[in-house]
């Protein structure tokens, strides 16, 4: 497999385990949807996997979303009292949180849950997560839901689908 670019991908993507993902590049952006988006506004993405960090960086690009990277929920929660400490004391540094269910170190539900204590020992409001994961178990999402998540993005996904979720939450 080679190194993903954005020159070298088309219609698909191969992922590691030689799978092939139906992916798109070339779907336009309504307007309306540009304008309902927080422009510029700050993305946390928490996935162990570069692919799927990869492809939830170029939606966000597509729609002027900037985004801060995590590779499990040890790494984001640093990142989050990292930058709490440097003086945002009234609010959490991110408007959305896109969170991967199964990490090394600590899992989608335990961050979480976690940003939850934090939101409330620091009397923060809580940025909206949406939870990106294979995941198909019902217990499994009702698990991540309960723990903070507010909708699902399913693994794989499609710009029109990223969108239509991110309309919906933010």
């Amino acid at each position: 497999i080679l190194p993903l670019s954005l020159e070298s991908i088309t219609d698909q993507i191969m992922v590691p385990q030689g799978d092939i993902v139906p992916f798109t590049f070339n779907t336009l952006v309504t307007e309306d949807a540009e304008k309902s988006l927080c422009q510029d506004a700050p993305v946390l993405v928490v996935d162990d996997e570069p692919v799927n960090r990869f492809i939830i960086d170029h939606f966000c690009k597509r729609v002027n979303l900037r985004t801060k990277f995590a590779s499990d929920g040890v790494e984001a929660l640093q990142l989050i009292e990292g930058l709490l400490e440097q003086g945002l004391a009234n609010q959490l540094p991110f408007k959305l949180i896109i969170l991967d269910y199964q990490m090394p170190r600590m899992t989608g539900p335990e961050f979480a849950q976690r940003l939850m204590e934090i939101s409330i020992e620091r009397e923060l409001a809580k940025p909206p997560i949406i939870g990106y994961t294979a995941l198909t178990s019902r217990t499994e999402l009702e698990y991540f839901l309960d723990s903070g998540v507010i909708d699902i993005l399913e693994k794989p996904t499609t710009f029109e689908k990223f969108i239509a979720l991110i309309e919906k939450v933010v």
